[in-house]
């Protein structure tokens, strides 16, 4: 090496001290290596030879050298220009320089620098070359780059291809480092825990091999500690009484890395499983101990002895002497072995000497008999190790660690028991090893220790503190098998029970997190990133035996948490090899525990939350098949991976390990303590509830915290839940209060009126976060109420969007997908209303409000309802309405609800029905012959039974055939042909009515009858009489009465058939017609008695006889006075069959004869249709007169009773109709005359009555009686016959609809014919008028034409009430229903379409000036002629204009000059904006700022198409963040708080638009719609961006002067105008500031006041009332006040930072105006405070406020001068101690006599706060500074703030106010020294503060008068 402080050698004295060894011949060169050094210099000596010159450099300068060959070349002759030539001949090619080595022998060199450079004049070379191998050393610059013991070669000097090879011979010796030094390179891999125990163990592990063969006597290994007297050396000793070691022994071991299995050693015996793996063969690699020794000292000396031994063998080994070998380049690794008696202390070397305990150790080697031992001794320890055993604390620790490392061969298999007796012998046979551990401090022993007496250890703290355990054994392919514990340990008294040693601790995590990325998940990678390295630092540095942790209980809060993050972080299983610990080996999970956390589901957790897994720790046992490193600190197998792998023994040992933990958890863990037994009834309940075991209570507590029932709470679940505690549980029977585990609470979820009021659940406990404040509840109840269906969203959209749906009857209904949505828009499906899960419910109502389907979809897909292809609810044509309603209802009993109209028509015709009155009265009872039907109406029908509409014209395209069938329709019964079907037939409103429809017989009736009524006689077919001829061929007598058959009716059916449809019918049950005709039967007695027998024969013959019997009879002979002989006659109806009475025609046969007695009678017809005529007895005309007297009957009375049968016939111009009305209450029926077609209010005249008999034959007159009407008043006298009775006119109804009727009554005189009084009823059918007037009406725009079919109906009123048809959107489609009326304002119609006007619609406003657009191109209508009372429009329009009211009038232009031939009609109407179509500016089209401009207000608006504002439209809109001019440049730009705005009322502002532009030009600003859903048009506004700058009213100062005047500057902004003003040219001031013009750069830098952060609202609006400008507003309070010092600035800050945002103002009325201003701006409102609400300060000199006072600082009186000269004075209040010994000497009491005088300064005290702040305006310390500032004192550090305080409270008995201090901390009042809730800033980043004071003079108070 180069000597110190010398430069390096230049290449000349370099290559002349290099020491290059000789070298042979050229062409065999061994090159020698040379040293750079500073050696002394060696002359070289030369001398030639044949073939070239040899010359030394040292004795021949060079210079004198080639002088000499030059002198000789002169000599010679030789010309000068040849003299180089020539040297160069004589010479050679190279110059050999020679040296004189060390013994006097000559070797080569290579020339100096010197030589050199001579040489090369005559193009001379050296023979030999320097090199460091890849380049030639030849200059001084090369030389300076050499290093310092860099390698140097020489070689021959020739080049290119002639150069020869050379080679180096070199060595690679170890260095000795890698034996003195491997110990610090293995322990490196301890770090986090000193690694001290680590390398004893690995000289333990010797031991223990050594004293594995002792069977006679203890194993014994002792390990000595030792310092001596001054601590400034140590020894350690680690002996053992094993077998000892030969000398071959000793020798092996002292070989570097030469293994029990290279010596022959290895145990190859199998160990068995369930034995721990306890061996004593863990020394295996033949590097530990070196290691361990060189790593604890640098000499390491080995004694050894075996027992057949005499001598006593050392082997000593100093890391200072092999290193000086291999410095010196002797052999390094050699020493000498010493074999010596025992006992013999001439081997004590002089590390030794300090020491007594090596000559202990001799002493008790010549007293042991032959033993054999084995011990190493290690001195020279290094520093950290000396420190470590000096450390009393770290024996403990090294004690604890040795401990834990070989537990189980201390304590046996099982462990630590804690029990007296341990284990003896280890599970293989082997005795159990005393290892002890002994620490002396020079002759004096410290202490001695067993290790199986420690108890501290983390391995016997886990057994100690374990509650339960599971055992279990894995399978590891190609490894063997592992046996494992797993321990748990509950959570107890509000604390966790697992063990945790610092070191322990951060030793495997921090050897986790290393090995971390190796290794698969949960084999404990990165778990340091759960644990802060202070916290870690923090628990580490918790020291001394038997340190435990912080209970959890104790710690703080940030503690806490870091212990438990710890608890997590901390691995769960160690890893013991063959018994031993290895403790870098840990593992964070294994396959099924990982497996049973992962499967968990909700209820899983509760049942095993995460916790419990940081509660369990455990051991794993690896046999020899596993492989460990060689420092034993980890293993050389990736054991995560391996057990990957892994199969355990017991299949269902993740079942098992799952009950396990399950139970643990259940029955250990006791962490909250549950309090007051809720009353037995809330007992039974919860029993019944949640099961017979549990137990509840009202309060629990975990010592940080109480819940009681009753408290809101919230719950850890997703969402997060919150709730109203009911009770809490615990699933056991107890009967006092305690603390439990596996407890669970019960809540009611909130807010009831989404969940409801029984929505009740039980959670565990782990889910309980803690207690909600208000605000937190109120929050919670807005966020899940704006979760509430608000709306639906359809799929198709056109659904949604209203209108009629037509459909055809039959149909599927149209597939919707139907989505809930809140006011957001979001999908909310999900949600719960009062409870209960939302589901939608589909109705159908038809227009009767009947429901005809109904359903309910509880189901969602994808959060949407889906209907598809719902059928079955459309079969009937008409008008219904699908109703959509979400269930359950809402707060409120809200049901939401949305309504699409569908109009259902019929379709084709494929059948038709017979319907009508007719039909019902035909199945209720029999239909005679001739019978008139009530009507029938045919109707077409579809598929469904619809009615298929069609008109007259269709049903004349129909053929009708009607016919009787014998039989049923549908079974094709035959027609009947002798019966014929007769009806009227009528179209009415798609109906074909049969009108009259009659069964009549044949037109030829036959004699006999019809055969369809011939039924047999009962013996008929006995007696065989069913012939009609007798033997003699003559005709058969008319049969007798017993003969006849019954007279019954006979079931047919009544067929309709109709071309391409099939036939239609219904049962009739038909009888015989009505009586027609009389037959008499035989027997009676006017046959002609002498009549032969033909004319009998024919008599006989004669059946039927008409009614007129004058005409037929043949006279009786009969005497007078006898009786008429009995005879029957049975009826006929009009085709001879025979009929009798029923329930609807009862009739009788009645006979008149004036010669019978009675002269009139009736007789019963029974149900052969006979009667029988008896009891008649004849007599003549006269008898009665004689027997009577002789008295003539009177005429007159014969005339009365013929008048009683007269009728009532009406007279009219036109032809009356008529019809029989129902008579009441089943009673006979009456006449109804009609009159039809009579226009409304017309008159009906010449009405008259006629007297007609009952067949219709005018009536003789002579009936007086009067006559009424019912149209008119009163009567008039009318005489009945004769002429006809005229009636008065008759007045026509006005309106239109239902018949209306009317009567005539004739009332005979009483006098001449009482009880006489005829009726006649007539109604009067009345039809609309010509056209008089229009009529128009808004019909619903929505339901398009079925709203109006319904409104031209009638039944407007029962359309969709919900449809506002008073007002119409501008510029959307509505509907107008236009009709024509008559005069008394019925519909009517136009009769034909040329006689139709055209009516015009004009559409006015109030406001004459406004704009209406109603184009008459774009309307559309058409003319409804069908509907029911006349014609109507249906029109359809667009207008557009200004919302507000307009009046729509209906004319037409048909009359003269274009006048309006019908009245027209005005129709008033609201016209409301139509739907959002663009965002408009609410500003010029163009506005004007600087580069870096300000809007203070940009309103947008939203209008419809027609520009009207559309104030019902609410959703977002988004200003645009870059604004672009027309050569793409953007501008930046941003409004306060956000660049979106929700639209209130169809406006939204953006507050503070600023413009930031890196150049001029005009820029387009726009503004757009923030939702996808809305499009409308974007808003635009350019602006012209300019450079601006405006300063006026400036007054500059003198240079170099302070600032004298007050200079202020006003920057003038644009401003967005307002609708009104509409002048985009319009400026205001938007700030005002002052603004200092100085040269004083200090004064640049003084501090603006600060009154809250820039991004609150409240700071925000503080400075916009500011900016406001009210006459009233003085300032906010951190502007009125200044502090130039920065840490008192600073603390005041932190005080007082609520009263920095108080606004000042003059008077209580400027408080109302800024927050009226305030909230008008939807601005938070700051407090204020009025100087008419203050009160001021009152001196105090009663109580020493006149004391002055001494032993102020200098400080306080700066500050105290700062703020107050040139200003208001101080205030002079006593300080407290000072008020207090003023009152105690008012009081003649003595002062306390270790209290400060009255007029003594406390030390520290820098004075009042108030004091100590310059205010802004002057008069203003005593009120406005005092009001808010208070008696709060300021100290500079609080030691002496409490000082002080304490001599207040405790001497002088009172108390002090607040006090903060310039170190930053604040006591309160109430002696409280506040944390970390007062935090004091930085004055530059606080964000709020007091400026410092400016330049100029104190100004005056804002209003002087307010202060005088």
């Amino acid at each position: 090496m180069q000597a110190p402080g010398s430069l390096k050698p230049s290449l000349g004295g370099l290559l002349l001290d290099l020491g290059l060894a000789a070298a042979g011949r050229a062409g065999d060169w061994h090159a020698g290596a040379a040293i750079v050094s500073s050696a002394r210099t060696i002359q070289a000596g030369g001398k030639g030879n044949s073939s070239r010159s040899s010359k030394g450099c040292a004795d021949v300068a060079p210079e004198n050298l080639l002088a000499a060959w030059v002198t000789r070349a002169s000599r010679a002759g030789v010309p000068r220009h040849q003299v180089v030539h020539w040297v160069r001949r004589k010479a050679g090619g190279s110059i050999t320089v020679w040296r004189h080595l060390a013994d006097g022998s000559l070797g080569v060199s290579v020339p100096c620098v010197v030589c050199k450079a001579a040489l090369a004049r005559f193009d001379l070379r050296g023979e030999l070359v320097i090199t460091d191998g890849s380049t030639d050393i030849s200059c001084d610059e090369q030389v300076q780059q050499l290093q310092p013991g860099q390698r140097l070669l020489v070689r021959p000097g020739q080049q290119g291809a002639d150069q020869p090879m050379f080679k180096e011979r070199i060595s690679f010796n170890p260095h000795p480092k890698t034996l003195t030094m491997a110990g610090d390179y293995e322990y490196f891999a301890a770090q986090g825990h000193h690694p001290l125990a680590f390398a004893l163990a690995e000289l333990i592990d010797n031991a223990l091999r050594a004293t594995k063969g002792n069977t006679e006597r203890p194993r014994s290994i002792t390990v000595s500690l030792v310092t001596d007297e001054k601590s400034s050396k140590g020894m350690v000793c680690v002996r053992d009484n094993g077998s000892g070691m030969t000398v071959q022994e000793l020798n092996n071991w002292a070989v570097m890395n030469l293994s029990m299995e290279d010596r022959g050693l290895l145990n190859t015996e199998e160990e068995k499983c369930g034995n721990r793996y306890l061996s004593s063969d863990i020394s295996y690699f033949g590097v530990g101990s070196k290691n361990a020794a060189f790593y604890l000292g640098k000499t390491v000396k080995v004694v050894s002895k075996t027992s057949d031994s005499s001598y006593v063998h050392e082997l000593c080994i100093q890391a200072a002497e092999l290193e000086r070998r291999y410095r010196d380049g002797q052999a390094v690794y050699e020493e000498d072995m010493l074999h010596r008696q025992p006992g013999d202390a001439s081997s004590l070397a002089a590390a030794e000497l300090p020491f007594t305990q090596p000559q202990a150790l001799l002493q008790e080697e010549a007293a042991a008999d032959g033993g054999s031992f084995t011990r190493i001794l290690i001195y020279d320890l290094k520093p950290d190790v000396l420190g470590q055993l000096c450390d009393e604390d770290e024996g403990a620790t090294v004690l604890r660690d040795l401990a834990h490392l070989y537990h189980y061969y201390l304590h046996g298999a099982k462990g630590n028991t804690f029990t007296s007796s341990h284990a003896s012998v280890l599970p293989n046979g082997e005795q159990v090893p005393d290892i002890l551990v002994e620490r002396y401090h020079g002759c004096e022993q410290c202490w001695r220790r067993l290790l199986a007496q420690v108890d501290d250890d983390l391995e016997s703290r886990y057994l100690a503190a374990k509650r339960d355990q599971l055992e279990f054994v894995l399978s590891v392919p190609n490894h063997g098998k592992v046996e494992g514990v797993l321990w748990y340990f509950p959570y107890e008294n509000d604390q966790e029970t697992v063990p945790l040693d610092p070191h322990t601790m951060g030793r495997m995590l921090l050897t986790s997190h290393r090995e971390g990325p190796t290794q698969p998940a949960g084999a404990g990678q990165g778990v340091l990133t759960q644990v802060a390295p202070s916290q870690l630092a923090a628990w580490q540095s918790q020291k001394g035996a038997g340190t435990q942790l912080k209970r959890q209980a104790e710690l703080e809060p940030e503690q806490d948490a870091g212990y438990a993050a710890l608890l997590a972080a901390c691995p769960t299983f160690e890893a013991f090899w063959q018994g031993r610990l290895i403790p870098g080996a840990c593992l964070d999970t294994l396959p099924f525990i990982r497996s049973v956390r992962a499967k968990r589901n909700a209820a899983g957790k509760d049942q095993m939350p995460d916790e419990v897994f940081s509660r369990i720790r455990g051991a794993l046992f690896f046999g020899p098949g596993f492989r460990v490193t060689r420092n034993k600190l980890t293993f050389r197998d990736n054991l995560a991976l391996l057990l990957e792998a892994a199969s355990p023994t017991d299949r269902q040992l993740e079942k098992h390990f799952k009950e396990w933990l399950a139970g643990c958890h259940r029955s250990y863990d006791r962490s909250v303590k549950f309090e007051v037994l809720c009353h037995s009834a809330a007992q039974a309940h919860a029993r019944k509830e949640l099961g017979k075991d549990v137990t509840i209570f009202e309060r629990i507590s975990d010592g940080l915290q109480t819940i009681s029932k009753g408290d809101i709470i919230r719950l850890s679940t997703k969402p997060a839940v919150l709730g109203r505690v009911e009770h809490f549980s615990v699933p056991q029977l107890v009967q006092a209060e305690g603390h439990f585990s596996g407890g669970s609470v019960t809540v009611r979820a909130l807010p009831l009126e989404v969940l409801g009021p029984d929505n009740m659940h039980t959670w565990p406990l782990r889910r309980l976060e803690g207690l909600v404040t208000p605000q937190e509840l109120q929050e919670h109840t807005s966020r899940e109420l704006a979760k509430l269906p608000a709306g639906f969203r359809f799929e198709p959209l056109h659904l949604a969007k209203g209108g009629v749906v037509a459909l055809t009857a039959g149909s599927v209904l149209p597939e919707t997908s139907v989505s809930v949505v809140n006011g957001a828009g979001n999908r909310v499906v999900k949600a719960l209303i009062a409870g209960q899960r939302q589901q939608l419910k589909v109705d159908e109502p038809a227009c009767d409000g009947e429901v005809v389907l109904s359903f309910e979809n509880k189901s969602p897909i994808q959060e949407t309802f889906q209907f598809q292809r719902i059928s079955g609810g459309l079969t009937r044509a008409g008008c219904y309405c699908l109703q959509y309603s979400l269930l359950p209802e809402l707060p409120g009993g809200r049901t939401l609800r949305f309504s699409i109209d569908l109009q259902v028509t019929a379709g084709p015709p494929v059948s038709f029905d017979i319907r009508g009155e007719g039909r019902a009265v035909a199945l209720s009872k029999s239909i005679m012959l001739g019978e008139a039907l009530p009507p029938l109406k045919l109707l077409l029908q579809d598929s469904h039974g619809n009615a298929v509409p069609a008109d007259a014209a269709s049903w004349a395209e129909r053929q009708v055939q009607l016919q009787v069938l014998q039989g049923s329709v549908a079974g094709g019964g035959a027609v009947l042909q002798e019966l014929n079907v007769v009806a009227d037939t009528e179209a009415q409103q798609d109906e074909l009515w049969l009108m009259n429809l009659r069964v009549l017989g044949p037109t030829s009736p036959a004699p006999g009858g019809m055969q369809l009524f011939k039924l047999p006689a009962p013996d008929a077919a006995a007696e065989g009489k069913a012939t009609g001829r007798t033997q003699r061929g003559t005709a058969a007598a008319p049969p007798p009465a017993a003969t006849l058959p019954i007279v019954r009716s006979v079931d047919v059916s009544l067929a309709a058939h109709i071309e391409g449809l099939a036939p239609q019918g219904f049962p009739l049950r038909l009888a015989p017609g009505a009586p027609h005709s009389l037959r008499l039967l035989a027997g009676h007695p006017f046959s002609q008695q002498q009549a032969s027998e033909e004319e009998q024969e024919e008599l006989a013959q004669q059946l039927m006889t008409q009614l007129a019997p004058e005409q037929q009879l043949v006279a009786a002979q009969i005497m007078s006075g006898e009786q008429l002989p009995a005879f029957k006659v049975q009826t006929l109806d009009v085709w001879g069959n025979a009929t009798c009475p029923n329930d609807v025609l009862p009739f009788e046969v009645a006979l008149q004869c004036a010669a019978t007695d009675p002269d009139s009678s009736t007789f019963a017809v029974d149900d052969r249709g006979v009667a029988t005529i008896s009891g008649l007895t004849v007599q003549r005309q006269d008898a009665t007169s004689e027997g009577e007297g002789g008295s003539a009957p009177d005429p007159a009375a014969a005339d009365k009773s013929q008048q009683h049968k007269l009728l009532l016939w009406p007279q009219c111009g036109q032809e009356l109709g008529r019809r029989m009305q129902e008579g009441r209450d089943g009673g006979e029926g009456e006449l109804v005359w009609q009159l039809s077609g009579m226009e409304a209010g017309g008159r009906v005249e010449g009405l008259a009555v006629r007297c007609v008999d009952e067949v219709g034959r005018p009536a003789a007159g002579g009936v007086r009686g009067r006559i009424q009407v019912s149209w008119a008043k009163g009567s008039k006298k009318a005489v009945l016959g004769g002429d006809d009775i005229r009636l008065p006119s008759l007045q026509a109804p006005d309106a239109v609809g239902q018949p209306v009727p009317f009567w005539v009554r004739f009332v005979g005189d009483p006098k001449e014919w009482p009880g006489v009084s005829l009726d006649i009823n007539f109604e009067v059918s009345v039809i609309p008028g010509p056209p008089a007037s229009w009529s128009v009406a808004v019909v619903d725009y929505r339901k398009g034409a079925a709203a109006a079919a319904a409104a031209a109906a009638g039944k407007a009123g029962e359309a969709d009430g919900a449809a506002d048809l008073t007002s119409i959107p501008c510029g959307q489609p509505f509907y107008l229903e236009i009709e024509a009326l008559d005069a008394c304002h019925n519909r009517c119609c136009f009769g034909c379409a040329e006689d139709r006007p055209n009516p015009t619609v004009q559409a006015e406003a109030d406001d004459p000036e406004a704009q209406l657009q109603l184009d008459p191109d774009a309307w559309q209508h058409k003319w409804d002629n069908t509907q029911a009372g006349g014609d109507v429009c249906l029109y359809k329009l667009w207008l557009a204009g200004p919302p507000g009211p307009v009046k729509l009038v209906v004319r037409d232009q048909a009359g003269e000059d274009g006048a309006s031939l019908l009245v027209p009609d005005e129709l008033a109407l609201e016209l409301l904006p139509g739907p959002a179509a663009a965002l408009v500016a609410d500003c010029p089209a163009q506005l004007e700022c600087g580069t870096r401009g300000l809007l203070d207000s940009l309103p947008v608006k939203v209008v419809d198409a027609y520009g009207n504002l559309a104030e019902g439209c609410a959703f977002e809109v988004a200003l645009s963040g870059s604004a672009l001019n027309a050569e793409g440049v953007a501008a930046r730009v941003s409004a306060a708080g956000s660049n979106r705005a929700k639209l209130r009322n169809g406006v939204a502002c953006f507050k503070n638009v600023r413009i930031q532009a890196q150049a001029e030009g005009l820029y387009k600003l726009t503004v757009g719609s923030h939702s996808r859903k809305i499009a409308v048009q974007e808003a635009m506004v350019m602006v012209k961006v300019c450079q601006q700058n405006y300063v006026c009213n400036l007054e500059p100062a003198g240079a170099g002067q302070a600032l004298q005047c007050s200079l202020e500057a006003q920057v003038l902004m644009p401003r967005a105008p307002s609708r009104r003003s509409g002048s985009a040219s319009s400026w205001v001031t938007v700030w005002q500031c002052q603004v200092l013009f100085t040269d004083d750069a200090a004064r640049i830098r003084e501090l603006q006041a600060r009154y809250g952060s820039s991004r609150q609202n409240m700071t925000l609006s503080i400075s916009r009332l500011l900016q406001a400008g009210d006459p009233d507003l003085v300032g906010v309070f951190a502007q009125l006040g200044y502090v130039d010092e920065p840490r008192l600035s600073a603390v005041l800050a932190a005080n007082y930072c609520a009263a920095m945002q108080v606004m000042v103002v003059k008077s209580y009325e400027a408080i109302n105006r800024l927050r009226q201003a305030a909230q008008a701006a939807s601005m938070p409102i700051p407090s204020m405070l009025s100087y008419t609400l203050i009160q001021e300060y009152t001196p105090e000199d009663a109580y020493g406020g006149n004391i002055a006072m001494q032993g102020m600082s200098e400080l306080a009186q700066q500050l105290l001068a700062d703020a107050c000269q040139g200003t208001d004075p101080p205030l002079p209040m006593p300080l407290p101690h000072t008020r207090q010994l003023s009152l105690l000497g008012n009081s003649r009491r003595s002062a306390p006599p270790d209290c400060l005088p009255a007029n003594q300064w406390p030390p520290g005290c820098l004075g009042f706060a108030v004091n100590l702040i310059r205010p802004r305006f002057s008069n203003t310390r005593k009120g406005l500074m005092y009001a808010q500032l208070g008696r709060t004192l300021v100290f500079e550090t609080l030691d002496q703030a409490a000082a002080y305080r304490a001599c207040v409270v405790n001497s002088l008995k009172t108390s002090t106010a607040d006090i903060v201090t310039l170190d930053g901390s604040k006591l309160s009042g109430r002696g409280v020294v506040v944390g970390s809730n007062f935090r004091v800033c930085p004055i530059q980043e606080a964000p709020f503060r007091f400026g410092s004071r400016p330049a100029g003079e104190l100004q005056g108070p804002p209003n002087a008068a307010a202060w005088q």
